[in-house]
C-alpha cells in the first residue's frame, strides 16, 4: 500500500510513513514502560549496589531506569531507557527505522507532504542500543554489550543472573499495526479522492470548451 502512495505522491508516502512509524514508537515506548524486572540497580556514595527480588510475583520494578553512575544519588538525566526507542525516517529508500540506532538527527516536521520544520533528536549509540536488545531479548551476546565496562562485583553478579525476555519490541508491533493500517489506508483513500476529483473537473472543463 505504501508502494502504491508513492506511485501517486512520494511527499504524502513520507507523511504516511512519518505518521505510522510515531505510532509504532509510542506504542513500543509504552509496551517498554508496562514492563517490569525483578532487579534495580542503584548508586549510593559512588558506591554500586543492587537489589534482586526472589520469586516473579514477590515483587516488579519498573523496566529501564538509568542510575547515574557519577552522582552520589539519583537518576541519570535521561531517566529510562524508553527514551532511546526513536523513529528514523530514511527519506531516500521510503524506510522507516523503529528502535534502531543512530547519530543526532535532524527530522522534518511533514504535513499533507510538504516540510515545515524541523528538530533535533539525541544519538541512540552503539552501547545503548545494545542495552535495549539485551532487555528485549534476554541475550547479553552482543558485541557492543561486551565493552560496558564493570567492576568484579557486577561482573559476578550478571554472570549468575539470567534475564527474562520482556518482547516489546514485538509486543509493540502488534499494537501498533491496526493503527499504521488505518493510517496507510486513509492516506490512500485520500490521494485517489483527489485524483478522481481532478479527473472529474477536467472532463468538465473539457465538456465546457
Amino acid at each position: 500500500m505504501l508502494d502504491k502512495i508513492a506511485e501517486i505522491h512520494y511527499g504524502q508516502a513520507l507523511d504516511a510513513l512519518d505518521h505510522a512509524g510515531t505510532k509504532l514508537r509510542d506504542a513500543t515506548r509504552a509496551s517498554f514502560a508496562g514492563s517490569t524486572t525483578r532487579i534495580i540497580q542503584f548508586y549510593k556514595n559512588g558506591r554500586w549496589g543492587v537489589i534482586k527480588k526472589g520469586k516473579v510475583n514477590t515483587g516488579q520494578f519498573r523496566l529501564g531506569r538509568r542510575i547515574s553512575h557519577r552522582r552520589k544519588k539519583g537518576l541519570d538525566k535521561t531517566q529510562n531507557m524508553k527514551s532511546f526507542i526513536t523513529s528514523n525516517l530514511m527519506v531516500d529508500s521510503l524506510t522507516m527505522v523503529v528502535a534502531g540506532k543512530h547519530g543526532t538527527i535532524r527530522p522534518k516536521k511533514r504535513r499533507d507532504g510538504k516540510v515545515e520544520g524541523s528538530f533535533k533528536v539525541d544519538p541512540v549509540t552503539k552501547g545503548s542500543y545494545a542495552i535495549l536488545q539485551k532487555l528485549n531479548y534476554g541475550d547479553d551476546s552482543d558485541s557492543e554489550y561486551k565493552k560496558v565496562r564493570r567492576t568484579k562485583q557486577q561482573e559476578a553478579f550478571f554472570k549468575k543472573t539470567k534475564f527474562r525476555k520482556q518482547n516489546f519490541i514485538e509486543k509493540g508491533r502488534v499494537n501498533a499495526m491496526p493503527e499504521v493500517m488505518n493510517i496507510m489506508t486513509r492516506k490512500f483513500e485520500q490521494l485517489v479522492k483527489r485524483q478522481v476529483d481532478r479527473a472529474n473537473v477536467s472532463m468538465r472543463a473539457v465538456k465546457t470548451a
